[in-house]
């Protein structure tokens, strides 16, 4: 059985995190190791982050990734997919 599920708009919370910490997308990159245009397109939700980009942002961010990915659960709908996933099975 297939579930519909709409996007999870993570770049929405990446971003939050970012501007909270005030930093700009700069030093994000400098402090991530990552590209400003690959920070910006995981901010957009162009791309998502792969794992190691994820770790690498949390770090930046002073977080330990468990916590971002709580953070991703506070401001989407996340847990609403895990329901809906129990109901169908």
């Amino acid at each position: 059985m297939e579930i519909d599920y709409p996007s999870i708009r993570m770049g929405l919370v990446f971003e939050d995190v970012r501007r909270r910490n005030h930093m700009n997308q700069e030093e994000l990159a400098h402090r991530s190791g990552l590209n400003r245009t690959t920070i910006s397109d995981i901010e957009r939700d162009v791309n998502r982050p792969t794992l190691d980009s994820f770790i690498k942002l949390a770090f930046a961010y002073q977080m330990k990734p468990s916590e971002l990915f709580q953070e991703i659960e506070k401001k989407t709908n996340l847990l609403d997919y895990q329901n809906k996933i129990e109901e169908e099975y």
